[in-house]
């Protein structure tokens, strides 16, 4: 009686050590983080064939590299030899297990090989990183140094952005006009040097007088010409018209812009939307949206109370939210033909950032959106204590300092950016395993999600 009694309880006993895969005694027992315990072929099928180092019955990912649990053998290799060793013929026997298990093991050590490399390298980065900074900004201080030195001696021309009209010469003046965009190539500019037109007698020019002194027949070229006239005569100097005038007129803020569209660029287009709404946010709308090519549009007639429409202004926080690197390398481009170099180096800034947030958004397809309003709070405290504190910071140190990390900040974005990327790939590859078609592999994942939730909700409500 007692033989037959213990004979019954050895059933559920040895069901207790089945694997939660293919429902039989546990072979080499493999427990993750989670608490399930499996075979470690089982698991090496699942990782192989999913491409995830997830747990196949919850689904939660590994930490580190899963090892065989070493008392769980022993009690089963002590409590059922006979089927263990019937077990073990049957899996050895397979055959596919030497190839899958021994790609599952290359894959631990790469990765373990990998946890380890990454422990190490910020010191060494932090080196290299400073070491570099320090190169760079001595030679572009040195440089800075003697280009000041050597305007002082020789007495090299103000910029025209900082010159008053009445200060022009006739050089300032031919200078301005070959810079007011295409339609000026059909103006002789240098016709205005030779008759010695400087900065007063521009004041004072009249459509009689650009047709027989400067011999500009057609008539629209002479009236585009007088309302640049009128313009610069209100504004008292040169209105910059490419990218280096408009730092050296404003330095303090094209810092502070700069810093924001590389580190922060949704709060930075916030900012300007509030703080720069007709001088930085208008015309980054405009060019970035479809609103130029409407009809009766004219971005001078606009006030400072005037609002893009809601469909227009929706879509574009849209894209904001989503792509910002996008719309920053989208307006950028629009000045290629005047700075090609600057517009190179951010338009491939840009495109290494989009890169990286769109491999980051993964985090936020599966399941990083619980923790997204806790994300964005934290976010919001750093971009107000940095934006702050780097707000007063470029107002206080002197603009020869301001300069210096002002070019430090643009020429290295790319190398910046590069490193955000790189990074994370190999996170993307460290917790997902080898992925050889990410964005094959990211829709396929997304729909067996929607697919799972779907199933998941008809089963809790049949009816």
């Amino acid at each position: 009686m007692d033989y037959e009694d213990s004979d019954q309880d050895s059933g559920p006993l040895e069901k207790d050590f089945h694997c939660g895969c293919c429902y039989e005694l546990m072979v080499d027992p493999t427990t993750l983080n989670c608490g399930h315990s499996f075979c470690r072929f089982c698991l090496a099928q699942w990782w192989h064939s999913s491409k995830k180092t997830t747990c196949p019955e919850c689904r939660q990912s590994w930490l580190g590299f899963p090892k065989i649990n070493i008392i769980l053998r022993k009690t089963i290799k002590k409590m059922f030899p006979e089927a263990l060793e019937m077990r073990l013929e049957t899996v050895e026997s397979m055959a596919n297990y030497k190839k899958v298990v021994d790609k599952f093991e290359a894959f631990g050590k790469k990765r373990l090989t990998q946890k380890i490399g990454n422990q190490g390298q910020p010191a060494n980065r932090w080196i290299v990183i400073t070491k570099s900074v320090a190169i760079v900004t001595a030679i572009i201080g040195i440089f800075m140094f003697f280009y000041d030195l050597f305007g002082v001696m020789f007495s090299w021309d103000q910029a025209l952005v900082h010159k008053p009209l009445e200060a022009w010469t006739p050089k300032d003046v031919s200078t301005w006009v070959a810079s007011l965009g295409p339609w000026s190539r059909a103006i002789n500019s240098g016709k205005f040097e030779e008759l010695g037109i400087n900065g007063n007698i521009l004041k004072s020019m009249t459509d009689t007088g650009l047709e027989d002194l400067l011999k500009i027949e057609k008539s629209y070229l002479r009236q585009s010409l007088l309302s640049e006239i009128e313009h610069i005569k209100l504004l008292g100097f040169k209105a910059p018209t490419e990218f280096w005038e408009y730092k050296t007129l404003f330095p303090t803020r094209c810092m502070f812009l700069l810093w924001g569209f590389r580190e922060y660029p949704r709060a930075t287009i916030i900012y300007s939307m509030v703080f720069l709404h007709r001088e930085v946010f208008l015309p980054f709308l405009l060019s970035t949206s479809d609103l130029e090519n409407q009809s009766n549009f004219n971005l001078d007639e606009w006030d400072d109370e005037w609002y893009p429409p809601s469909g227009a202004f929706v879509r574009f926080l849209v894209r904001v939210m989503i792509a910002p690197y996008y719309l920053i390398a989208k307006f950028a481009f629009q000045w290629v033909h005047v700075n090609s170099w600057s517009v190179g180096i951010l338009v491939m800034f840009c495109t290494l950032k989009t890169i990286t947030e769109l491999l980051q958004s993964r985090w936020l397809i599966f399941g990083g959106w619980k923790n997204l309003p806790s994300v964005i709070l934290e976010s919001t405290k750093l971009v107000l204590v940095n934006g702050t504190f780097y707000f007063f910071l470029w107002n206080i140190i002197p603009s020869f300092i301001t300069d210096i990390i002002f070019y430090w900040l643009m020429f290295t974005a790319p190398l910046n950016a590069w490193n955000s990327l790189t990074e994370s790939f190999n996170s993307t590859r460290l917790h997902m395993g080898p992925v050889e078609n990410t964005p094959l592999e990211l829709t396929k994942s997304l729909v067996l999600w929607i697919w799972q939730k779907i199933t998941r909700r008809f089963e809790n409500n049949p009816t």
